[in-house]
């Protein structure tokens, strides 16, 4: 009886290892699977348009309007505004980028964490199972013990009890 407790507390911890490890598993390709479909979903937006081909018209219209410049040095600063706007847009998506892959550096250790998290939880509770099968184990002994002392008390309580009657029975006779 002795020999087959530790090896089921053997196999209980070898069980609740893998459980943990498992559990850990499922949190982190459930949320690494959800961040996916979030972020296939949202998907990044650029800056519209619609501002620099205002700025692009307005930039011909005053070039026009000077009438000092050429065709050919209008068609150069229309390009050259083109060029400006196409690097802001450029940095603005380069800033976009940086913040996207923060933002999933940051998701993926966020992600870690819950599984970790979620492995310790699961062994906790698995270590909180063991106690208690044990302090139940303890207290079934212990009403065991109880139980005998309560059957020795009896014992002792009918010994007396004799005793008691054979002094009165020696006293009895006696007088």
């Amino acid at each position: 009886m002795n020999g087959a407790a530790p090896e089921r507390d053997g196999d209980q911890a070898a069980a609740s290892f893998d459980l943990a490890l498992v559990a850990r598993d499922a949190v982190v390709s459930f949320l690494r699977d959800a961040s996916g479909a979030v972020a296939d979903q949202e998907g990044v937006a650029l800056p519209s348009p619609e501002p620099a081909a205002a700025e692009l018209r307005l930039a011909g219209a005053e070039a026009a309007a000077a009438g000092d410049s050429t065709p050919a040095q209008s068609a150069f600063r229309v390009a050259a505004f083109g060029i400006a706007t196409l690097d802001r847009i450029e940095a603005e998506a380069e800033r976009l980028e940086a913040d996207i892959a923060a933002a999933r550096r940051e998701q993926a250790e966020i992600r870690d964490r819950a599984g970790t998290a979620a492995e310790n939880a699961v062994r906790s509770a698995q270590d909180a199972a063991v106690s208690a099968g044990s302090a139940a184990q303890a207290s079934e002994r212990a009403g065991a013990r109880v139980r005998l002392i309560g059957g020795y008390t009896v014992v002792v309580a009918a010994l007396v009890v004799v005793q008691l009657l054979i002094l009165l029975l020696f006293a009895v006779t006696t007088h």
